[in-house]
Formats: structure tokens, C-alpha cells, sequence
């Protein structure tokens, strides 16, 4: 997706747990991310985000699954219904970004495996070289010429929220262009999280 010149690595790493949940922190330029995996198996994934430090640029998430050849992406158009598409091989990088209102899903072609994110926010995504793409931020001082006009110059710190999902869509039986019901209770999770409140 992006040159190795252009690839965040990490300046540090930590771990700690508690009796919920195993929490993994990686600090990169920009990002800051945390994993988080719960004793259910549950795996919440979290990027806090501030790319004011920087004129120009998007920055995203790419994940190359293991079943990298031979996938469509799925996404979400409003929460209610779902459109598929496959990578346009001869297309620039921007025709292969797609809206993300609460999920998308990468699916081997076929009986395979699939990996869904399922967000609290809405956010873009895309497929590329058989990679699903996740949208973080952008900042830029001059208009990129796509139709906006302007630059995006009042960039905020912002906090996205990911449940992550690697199912297996034979055992499962479902088809590819449908969300899995897991997912489904994962995103109502993402969009309505539990708020404890203690008296």
C-alpha cells in the first residue's frame, strides 16, 4: 500500500493484564495502539490517533491476513445493508477506499476464512494487494483536487475503536455478502458499549 519509507514502526511496547482482559500498547509516531484480548477471546482493538504534527498525508491500519489471495471486501452502507466488491486491479489507490459506517469484512473467495472489524465510529476502507485498509486520519494544507476544495487543516486527537473477528465461513455456514452473527453482536457491542456506573 505504501512505501517503507512511509511505514510507522514502533519506539516502544508494554504489556499488563487484569482479571478481564490481556492489554497489548504499541507507541508509534502518530498512533498509539491497544490490544486488547479478553478472556472470552474477545479482541478489541483501539487506535489513538493525532496526526497534527504532520502538513500533509493519510495515515491508515493495513492488515494482510494469511488468505490474502483471492478475497472481497465487504462494507457496511448504513448498518443496514452490505455491498461487496472486489480490487480493481488497473484502478488508482483512491478508487479502492469504500465508505465504513460500522463493519467491514475481508472474505476468501469460497469456503475460507474471513476477518471483520466491526467499529464504534464511522471511518473509511479499502482493498489493496489483498489487504483490508482501515482509515485513520488525514491532514493536508492544500485541497488533493478530489472535489473538497480546501485543505483539512483542523485535525483533532481522535480515539477509534475496533471488535476484530477471524471466523471460519465453512464451519460456520454463511455466506460471503452477509455479516455472521457474531459480528453482528461485536458491532451492537462497538456502537453501545457498557457504562458502569458505580454508587
Amino acid at each position: 500500500v505504501t512505501g517503507a519509507s512511509d511505514t510507522l514502526l514502533p519506539t516502544s511496547t508494554w504489556v499488563c493484564g487484569t482479571n478481564k482482559y490481556v492489554q497489548y500498547n504499541t507507541v508509534f509516531d502518530m498512533v498509539t495502539r491497544t490490544v486488547r484480548v479478553y478472556v472470552d477471546g474477545t479482541v478489541e482493538v483501539t487506535f489513538d490517533v493525532d496526526v497534527r504534527s504532520r502538513n500533509n498525508g493519510e495515515l491508515w491500519a493495513t492488515y494482510t491476513p494469511a488468505f490474502a489471495k483471492g478475497v472481497r471486501l465487504c462494507s457496511d452502507l448504513h448498518g443496514l445493508t452490505w455491498e461487496c466488491h472486489d480490487e480493481p486491479a488497473t484502478a488508482p489507490i483512491q478508487a479502492k477506499f469504500w465508505p465504513m459506517p460500522t463493519m467491514a469484512w475481508l472474505a476468501e473467495i469460497g469456503d475460507g476464512q474471513r476477518l471483520t472489524f466491526a467499529g464504534a465510529q464511522p471511518t473509511g476502507v479499502g482493498l489493496v494487494d489483498g489487504a483490508m485498509v482501515l482509515m485513520l486520519d488525514r491532514c493536508g494544507t492544500v485541497s488533493d483536487q478530489r472535489g473538497l476544495e480546501q485543505g483539512i487543516d483542523d485535525a483533532r486527537p481522535v480515539t477509534l475503536r475496533y471488535a476484530v473477528l477471524l471466523e471460519d465461513n465453512g464451519r460456520i455456514g454463511m455466506a460471503q455478502d452477509i455479516p455472521t452473527p457474531t459480528s453482528i453482536d461485536k458491532r451492537a457491542w462497538m456502537l453501545n458499549p457498557e457504562i458502569e456506573l458505580r454508587v
